[in-house]
């Protein structure tokens, strides 16, 4: 899916707790046995919020159940939080703000700014608070260099995440690399890198039976 929307989210009172995303906000399995996925989604959109998580993919990936995995994403859009509360980690990310349950992070890319009203608030373009005992892997993912950073970023996040220039990242070297661990992206005609689109295979049928003719 492809979000081109703004998001804009303002309240008077606290927003410790809640999380806001391009794509989705709050990603949860019902029970252990399931498995929730986002994958090959694009955000366009700018999201601006008091929320303690805000991202351009996914607020939050998961809490207490299942398994949640974010594959083959693209942000473009700027995701800036104007959280007011110390009490708790907070995060602004590019693809997910928080990831305590296990599952992946893989093949993704970001490219749109960030920003945090705190200097306490994490802030990375891949993933800004997350839980390493949970098992949560990633991996192969990309964002432009010239993102900001800050807070303290777990060693997990640092090691699946690559830094590169606008220029190197539009390469076709680089979307090599990227597809190569599981993502789908091109350039477009203006060099631009978008998310190839899914087709899909129809069968036709006449009315009530199949068409064997």
């Amino acid at each position: 899916c492809v979000n081109n929307g703004n998001i804009v989210q303002k309240t008077s009172t606290s927003m410790s707790g809640v999380t806001v995303g391009g794509i989705c906000g709050y990603m949860r399995p019902t029970d252990d046995s399931c498995t929730c996925q986002i994958t090959n989604c694009t955000n366009n959109g700018s999201v601006e919020t008091q929320a303690q998580y805000a991202a351009g993919i996914v607020g939050m990936a998961g809490f207490g159940y299942g398994i949640c995995t974010i594959k083959s994403c693209l942000n473009n859009g700027a995701i800036s939080s104007s959280h007011t509360s110390n009490m708790l980690p907070s995060g602004v990310s590019g693809l997910t703000s928080f990831c305590p349950n296990p599952g992946s992070l893989t093949a993704c890319i970001s490219l749109g700014s960030l920003s945090a009203k705190l200097e306490s608030v994490i802030v990375h373009p891949v993933a800004a608070v997350t839980s390493v005992k949970t098992g949560f892997d990633i991996s192969s993912n990309y964002y432009d260099s010239s993102l900001t950073t800050q807070g303290n970023i777990a060693q997990a996040v640092t090691d699946g995440s690559t830094d590169l220039a606008l220029t190197q990242l539009k390469t076709q070297e680089t979307l090599d690399a990227v597809n190569a661990a599981g993502g789908n992206f091109r350039l477009d005609a203006d060099g631009n890198i978008q998310v190839i689109p899914l087709s899909y295979d129809l069968t036709l049928w006449k009315t009530g039976t199949p068409d064997d003719s």
